[in-house]
């Protein structure tokens, strides 16, 4: 079937579907492929089950839910079920506060254009396979363009010699490689320039993967909230460093106590076990080794783990829409652009945002193909994600790398970066948001103040 033919016949399965379900007082209604008279005979059903068509049933309150064989569509009415984020947002308030930020930095209106890079879905240990199904250092970033104004296709692909069959950019056809290697191409500057011509700004949230699958532990032990939060932050860091420079002893853990479902009985025993990594490791001069293991400590004698007990074995991270919730319920006042991701505009109809009693709507999904914004976004969150994981596995050594190893070209990009980083900070202190070790977040804001022009 040719591009035609299958949009009419997910317009006419849509129109279909709508009447069936609604003459019907079932939640699930199985539509038999004899009775799509719009189908061809011949043709499989599963062909027109694309990410456009999932959308439009999503869009009139409807779920594809699959089918035992391609002659059925499985259809489900989708329940809604509000999460409300009034308290989330004004704890997120204080906190800009404690920052000595204005809190009126999350008030502002903003068009805000989004993308994704390392969406791994989930995070988890694959036991037959003796290793984690994705890079345990993988980190996953949401974010992109906020500005006014637009360009069309055509001139991206004049600025960026891209052939005339290009219908969309996207990162790698701006840069490809390791970070240092990014910063080589003539394009990613010509990006970077056209960021700074515009006055457009690289706003973004990331979460590191392995820090966010851990840091749990500490916030399971008794009183360790309490603490000013300087020295939670703190001891999270360090934390994380320990473990993330023993990976394969992490991951033993993981399978021996099926963590993050850790059975009553083996606390102690793993907790132990982690008081043993952090003994191991070779601290640098300043680190608070030892109040890190006395509150391990303090944890190996509890009963319970509240955050790391009664959950899925071996699955540490299950879904990232909690970070485009808190986009949401941060940006109430602005518009947000999202490139569509069946996942979360399926998760967002069943479980919508809420603040203050309102069903938040703020936000928008659209084909990355019709919005430039959203292509240019791709490009921004590609560049982000590349440095950041620098950042994570130099540490550092960063600096030392940047100032020895970065040739003239190099450093001239790198600067360009880091101007347009901390043009976008300066603008709005919350557009550089990471879940990640304040270590690395720390070093990230050095290296733009350093290097910004």
């Amino acid at each position: 079937m040719d591009v035609s033919t299958v949009i009419s016949i997910q317009n006419q399965l849509v129109t279909l579907i709508n009447k069936t379900i609604k003459a019907s007082t079932d939640d699930e209604i199985v539509v038999d492929k004899t009775i799509l008279t719009c189908c061809p005979a011949d043709e499989d059903i599963r062909l027109i089950m694309d990410t456009e068509f999932r959308k439009l049933l999503i869009n009139d309150g409807l779920f594809y839910t699959g089918a035992s064989n391609s002659d059925q569509l499985c259809i489900q009415k989708i329940k809604s079920y509000p999460i409300d984020y009034t308290d989330i947002r004004k704890a997120m308030k204080m906190s800009v506060r404690a920052q000595d930020i204005s809190s009126s930095v999350i008030d502002m209106y903003l068009m805000l254009y989004y993308d994704e890079t390392n969406n791994i879905k989930k995070f988890k240990l694959n036991e037959e396979k003796h290793k984690f199904n994705v890079p345990a250092d993988t980190i996953f970033v949401l974010g992109g363009i906020e500005g006014e104004g637009t360009v069309n296709i055509e001139d991206l692909k004049s600025l960026f010699n891209l052939q005339d069959s290009v219908q969309e950019v996207k990162s790698h056809h701006i840069y490809n490689g390791v970070f240092a290697d990014c910063l080589k191409s003539e394009r990613l500057e010509r990006f970077l320039d056209l960021l700074i011509e515009n006055d457009w700004h690289i706003h973004f949230n990331s979460l590191n993967v392995l820090y966010w699958s851990i840091v749990d532990i500490l916030d399971s032990i008794d009183e360790f909230a309490s603490q000013i939060p300087a020295n939670i932050y703190m001891f999270k860091a360090l934390f994380y460093r320990v473990m993330k420079s023993n990976l394969s002893s992490f991951f033993d853990l993981v399978l021996k106590y099926r963590y993050p479902n850790i059975d009553s009985q083996d606390i102690t025993a793993f907790m132990k076990d982690l008081i043993f990594m952090c003994k191991s490791y070779n601290y640098s001069s300043g680190d608070a080794e030892s109040g890190l293991i006395e509150w391990l400590e303090m944890g190996s004698r509890q009963k319970e783990l509240v955050f790391v007990q009664d959950e899925e074995e071996l699955v540490m991270l299950t879904e990232l829409s909690l970070l485009y919730r808190s986009e949401i319920s941060t940006w109430i006042n602005s518009r947000l652009i999202m490139d569509n991701e069946i996942d979360i505009i399926y998760d967002f109809k069943k479980n919508p945002v809420s603040v203050d009693g309102k069903i938040l709507n703020n936000y928008f999904f659209v084909d990355s193909k019709t919005d430039t914004m959203v292509q240019l976004s791709d490009v921004a969150v590609g560049i982000v994600s590349k440095y950041l994981y620098f950042i994570d596995q130099h540490g550092t050594e960063s600096e030392k790398i940047i100032s020895e190893s970065f040739n003239e070209n190099q450093s001239r990009v790198f600067r360009k970066l880091n101007t347009v980083l901390k043009k976008s900070r300066d603008f709005n202190p919350l557009f550089l948001n990471q879940q990640t070790s304040l270590e690395y977040h720390g070093l990230l804001n050095v290296l733009v103040d350093k290097y910004a022009v």
